[in-house]
C-alpha cells in the first residue's frame, strides 16, 4: 500500500513528495524549500529532521529499479537494465512515467524561448492558465499535419506579480501572439506535459502588432480610404441626431449620456449595442455601421464609436481592416473615443475626429451644438439689424415719396382748381350768353326725341313748320321770371296751321324794338 507522504535522499538533501500542501507551514519551519519546477520540497538531511518528518507522516520511498537514461534506436523505448536478451519485461505505469520524467529532467531541464498564440485563457487563485497554439497554416512542414498544435502553459501567481510591469504593456489575451521564456514540466500524475512561464517578451508582441498595423495602414492608403473621412465628411452645424456604437449598459455609455444630459440640449441618441472587446468586435461594429448606412434606423448627423479605457493590447480589436473600411465609407462623420490617452488605434486615425474618452466625445458634441446655436442666433440678430436698417431706409424713401406726392398733388390740385374756376367762369359766361335771349322773351324750340333712335332729331327752324312733315314732338326752352330759371317744356305736335303775320303788326314790332314772346303760329299740344 502506497504511503501518503514519502521522502527520498538526493545527495545531502531529502526530496519530499506526496500531500505536502496542508503542512507547508511546518515544512517551512524545518527550513524546507519548494521547487516549482519539480513540484516538490527539499530539506537538508539531518537526524533531527528525519524524526520530525516521520512525525509529519513521511516514510522512506520504496526503491525503484535503475532505468536507462537514453531511448533505444528508432525511437523505441529502451528495456529496463535487468532485462536479459531473449526475455520480455513488462513495465509498470510508475516505471514508465519515472523513465519519461528522468528523460525530461536530463534533456529539458533548462529555460528556453517559445513563440505561439494564446488561446483558452483563464485564471484561478491568481494563477494564469492558457494554451499556446501554432496555427496549421503558418508552419505545415514543421507540423506534418493540417491541424493546429498546442501546449498547456501555466503562469504562477508569484510570477504574475514579478512580471506585472511587462504585463501592463501587453496583458495576455486570446489571439495574442507572444514570446515566452518557459521551463518544460512533466507531471507524473496524469502524465501531463506543460510549460511553466518564467518571463515574457513584450517587444515581440508589440512589434508583431505594429507590423500588422503598418500592413493595414498601407492597404487603406492604397485604396484611398485612410483620409476619406477627414476630407469628404462635413460636420453639420447642429449635430443633434447621434448614432452611438458601444456596449449597452457599459460605463462608456453612461459617461457619454450623462455629459449630454448636463447640457440640456435636445440631443437624440440611438444606441447600437456592440461588442467592444473580443473576437466579435469586428462583426458587431461593421454590422452596426451597415445598418446606419442603410437608413433603416433613421437619419443621423454623426456616428460615435466609444468604449472605456483598457490596456494597450485592447486597441488591436480596432486595428482591423474591415472596421476601418466601414468607417471610411460612412456617409456622415464618424468620431471615435476608444478610451486610451497615450495610444491611438487605426480606427482613430481613419475617423473624422478622435477623442480620448466618452466624456470628451460628448463634450465635443455639446460645444459643437452650442457654437452652432450661437452662430445661428448671431446670424438672426445680424439679419434682424439689416432688416431694421432696410426698413428705416425704405421708410425714409417712402416719406420723401409721400412728401413729393403730396406736393405734386397739391400743385396739380391747385392747377386743376384754377382750370375748373376758369371753366366755370366760361360756362357761366356761356350760360349767361345762352340764357340772354330767353330772358328777353324768346323761346327755343327743339324737335323731340325720335321713337327709333331715342335722340333728338334736330333743332327746329322757322321753315320746319312750313314743311309738310312737322316733328311729332317739340321741346320748348323758356325763361321763368318767377323762379329766375330756365324751364323746359315737352309738347306733342298735333297739327301745324300757318297764319300770315299782319304787316302792320310786324312794323309796329320793329318800330318799338320789342321781341315777341312767341312765334305768331298756332301750336296745339300738351
Amino acid at each position: 500500500m502506497a504511503t501518503r507522504r514519502a521522502f527520498t535522499q538526493q545527495g545531502e538533501l531529502l526530496k519530499l513528495s506526496g500531500d505536502t500542501f496542508s503542512i507547508k507551514e511546518e515544512l517551512k519551519k524545518l527550513g524546507a524549500r519548494y521547487d516549482g519546477g519539480q513540484k516538490c520540497w527539499f530539506v537538508s538531511h539531518a537526524e533531527q529532521t528525519l524524526k520530525k518528518l516521520e512525525f509529519l507522516g513521511f516514510l522512506p520511498a520504496p526503491a525503484t529499479p535503475e532505468l536507462p537514461r537514453q531511448p533505444a534506436a528508432d525511437g523505441q523505448l529502451a528495456q529496463p537494465a535487468e532485462v536479459t536478451e531473449g526475455t520480455e519485461q513488462t513495465w509498470t505505469v510508475a516505471q514508465f512515467t519515472l523513465f519519461v520524467d528522468k528523460i525530461f529532467r536530463q534533456h529539458l531541464n533548462f529555460d528556453f524561448w517559445i513563440v505561439g498564440e494564446v488561446s483558452s485563457l483563464k485564471s484561478s487563485g491568481g494563477h494564469v492558465y492558457f494554451d499556446l497554439t501554432e496555427p496549421a497554416a503558418e508552419d505545415q512542414r514543421a507540423l506534418n499535419s493540417g491541424r493546429a498544435v498546442s501546449v498547456s502553459c501555466c503562469l504562477w501567481a508569484g510570477k504574475v506579480r514579478l512580471l506585472a510591469d511587462k504585463l501592463n504593456d501587453f496583458p495576455l489575451a486570446d489571439g495574442v501572439r507572444v514570446r515566452l521564456k518557459v521551463t518544460c514540466d512533466f507531471r507524473r500524475e496524469g502524465s501531463r506535459l506543460s510549460l511553466i512561464v518564467n518571463d515574457v517578451d513584450p517587444q515581440f508582441t508589440l512589434g508583431d502588432l505594429a507590423l500588422k498595423r503598418q500592413q493595414i495602414v498601407r492597404e487603406l492608403k492604397r485604396r484611398g480610404l485612410y483620409d476619406r473621412q477627414r476630407m469628404h465628411s462635413r460636420w453639420p452645424e447642429l449635430p443633434l441626431r447621434i448614432a452611438l456604437i458601444t456596449a449597452a449598459g457599459s460605463r462608456a455609455q453612461t459617461d457619454f449620456m450623462n455629459e449630454l444630459a448636463l447640457s440640456q440640449l435636445a440631443f437624440s441618441v440611438t444606441l447600437f449595442d456592440c461588442f467592444m472587446q473580443g473576437d466579435h468586435v469586428r462583426g458587431s461594429v461593421t454590422e452596426a455601421l451597415s445598418m446606419i448606412a442603410s437608413g433603416t434606423q433613421g437619419n443621423f448627423d454623426c456616428i460615435v464609436i466609444t468604449r472605456g479605457g483598457g490596456s494597450r493590447l485592447d486597441l488591436r480589436w480596432f486595428d482591423d481592416l474591415d472596421i476601418c473600411k466601414a468607417i471610411a465609407y460612412a456617409d456622415c462623420p464618424v468620431m471615435t473615443a476608444i478610451g486610451h490617452f497615450e495610444d491611438v488605434s487605426i480606427a482613430d486615425e481613419v475617423a473624422s475626429i478622435a477623442e480620448k474618452t466618452p466624456t470628451a466625445a460628448a463634450r465635443f458634441l455639446v460645444n459643437k451644438v452650442a457654437s452652432g446655436f450661437e452662430r445661428l442666433l448671431g446670424g438672426l440678430e445680424r439679419a434682424a439689424r439689416l432688416a431694421q436698417h432696410k426698413i428705416q431706409r425704405e421708410r425714409q424713401i417712402l416719406d420723401r415719396i409721400d412728401m413729393r406726392l403730396e406736393q405734386s398733388a397739391k400743385t396739380r390740385l391747385a392747377r386743376e382748381s384754377d382750370k375748373l374756376h376758369t371753366a366755370l367762369r366760361a360756362l357761366k359766361l356761356v350760360q349767361n350768353t345762352a340764357a340772354r335771349p330767353l330772358r328777353m322773351g324768346y323761346t327755343f324750340l327743339r324737335a323731340g326725341k325720335s321713337s327709333t333712335t331715342g335722340q333728338s332729331d334736330r333743332h327746329i327752324t322757322a321753315d320746319d313748320f312750313l314743311t309738310s312733315a312737322p316733328p311729332q314732338s317739340v321741346e320748348a326752352q323758356l325763361w321763368s321770371a318767377t323762379h329766375n330759371a330756365q324751364v323746359l317744356v315737352e309738347m306733342s305736335v298735333v297739327s301745324v296751321r300757318q297764319q300770315p303775320l299782319p304787316v302792320d303788326g310786324l312794323e309796329s314790332m320793329v318800330d318799338t324794338k320789342q321781341t315777341p314772346q312767341s312765334l305768331p303760329q298756332e301750336h296745339h299740344g300738351r
